[in-house]
């Protein structure tokens, strides 16, 4: 396997070792990690308009208590 990784100019990523045969995937790891990192900064993107879009109340009573007129 680490010869048609070598030929294709790609690299192995090991996925599951416990396993015989071991199970790798051939694949550019520069690219895996520009790809991972670019659909983390999406997903912390998406969450953090979410936080921004919630709702929030505000409870106002016509009552007076005795600690105010303090």
């Amino acid at each position: 396997m680490f010869k048609i990784a070598e030929g294709k100019g790609l690299d192995l990523l090991l996925i599951n070792a416990r396993i015989t045969p071991p199970v790798v995937k051939l694949l550019d790891f520069e690219t895996f990690l520009r790809e991972k990192s670019k659909s983390q900064y999406e997903s912390s993107k998406r969450g953090h308009s979410r936080n921004v879009s919630r709702l929030k109340a505000i409870v106002l009573k016509l009552k007076i208590s005795e600690n105010d007129l303090v």
